[in-house]
């Protein structure tokens, strides 16, 4: 029910455009849910799965709400690919494998977009030596490959 309300002056915790932290946001019109994956007893949990995708549809089509759903890639449906560990190669996979899952189920109408951790080089300062264009924190794909799943993706919707 939540998702289908105007999201105005929703209680959330972030960052905004001048590092200041706020306590509201306006909301997002266009997605209602993002898959992002999560753990359970320190398992690592993917929820880019058919049962999850279809137990989300359906509860949109329960609640008559009329939105897209963003993959996150990345966090937990990464590191699902990698045992538990955020990582480039994690990211790829579930990529891929989320990929696959809208050429099979079809279901395309249902997605928005997918969530990508990326940045001008792979990897980040752990991975590698400090170097100017690689992620001071999480492992990124570079920008090289974000064009890869973007022509991956732009050959799947013709």
């Amino acid at each position: 029910k939540f998702a289908n309300s105007s999201h105005t002056n929703v209680p959330f915790l972030g960052l905004d455009g001048d590092i200041r932290i706020k306590e509201k946001s306006s909301g997002n019109q266009y997605c209602s849910l993002i898959l992002r994956g999560g753990s359970m007893n320190g398992v690592t949990i993917n929820n880019l799965n058919p049962n999850a995708i279809v137990d989300t549809i359906n509860l949109f089509s329960q609640y008559q709400i009329d939105r897209k759903i963003m993959f996150d890639v990345t966090h937990s449906n990464g590191a699902f690919f990698t045992n538990g560990q955020k990582t480039v190669e994690g990211q790829i996979k579930a990529y891929y494998n989320s990929l696959k899952l809208l050429e099979n189920m079809q279901i395309f109408q249902y997605f928005l977009g997918f969530m990508v951790e990326s940045y001008l080089l792979e990897g980040n300062i752990a991975s590698r030596n400090y170097q100017k264009g690689v992620s001071l924190v999480d492992p990124t794909v570079n920008v090289d490959t974000v064009k890869e799943f973007l022509l991956n993706l732009s050959d799947k919707l013709e």
